[in-house]
């Protein structure tokens, strides 16, 4: 298991929403893990919400900042400024 990383929802680029995967942009001061995508949960106001992690350079985009990006399963809503903990439970792939 990879160790939880906690901190505030910030907004993105918002291009997430316009392809149909809006993401939930995570600022965080945690060690992160390895670049790559991962199964992941997100807790939040004392519940859970499942969900696919991105953590890396986004090489399909920009490429020139690190970001940690989660889009959420079954979720529509705002998340903006939220306190909320994230933990990555499997990594899947790496970033291409």
């Amino acid at each position: 298991m990879y160790a939880t990383l906690h901190g505030t929802i910030v907004p993105g680029d918002r291009i997430g929403r316009t392809i149909g995967f809006p993401t939930a942009n995570l600022q965080t001061a945690d060690p992160l893990p390895e670049d790559g995508v991962y199964a992941a949960v997100l807790h939040w106001k004392g519940g859970c919400r499942y969900g696919m992690l991105d953590i890396g350079m986004r090489p399909t985009l920009d490429g020139k900042n690190r970001r940690v990006e989660m889009h959420l399963l079954d979720f529509s809503g705002d998340l903006y400024g939220e306190s909320v903990e994230i933990t990555p439970l499997h990594f899947l792939r790496e970033n291409r």
